[in-house]
């Protein structure tokens, strides 16, 4: 969406349809930081990322109530549902708590 907020500027993007179930978007940069949103039908995590992290922390933005996962100070990943929707976005870098309100703030 043009509402998109991430922590670096994309250089270039692109749409993708992964097997007609999930939306996905993928953001790059210039320094090669990168983004992967994802939208899909039904409350099932849809990021494709199944590793284990030290911190999972629960983010509430607005409606929204997300989980943050990272090292406890940096976080690359967060998924949440609208009842309808699974959503999650994927970062290639960590960034903090503060910024990854910004994001969902600003992504949906």
């Amino acid at each position: 969406s043009d509402r998109t907020v991430l922590p670096f500027t994309p250089t270039s993007t692109s749409y993708i349809s992964l097997f007609g179930k999930i939306a996905e978007i993928n953001y790059t940069g210039a320094d090669g930081q990168s983004a992967t949103c994802r939208k899909s039908l039904g409350t099932d995590n849809n990021s494709g990322i199944y590793d284990i992290f030290p911190s999972t922390e629960q983010l509430t933005v607005g409606r929204i109530n997300a989980t943050v996962k990272g090292d406890g100070t940096q976080y690359t990943i967060a998924e949440w549902t609208d009842g309808t929707y699974a959503y999650s976005i994927a970062l290639s870098s960590g960034v903090g708590i503060d910024v990854w309100h910004t994001i969902i703030q600003g992504t949906c």
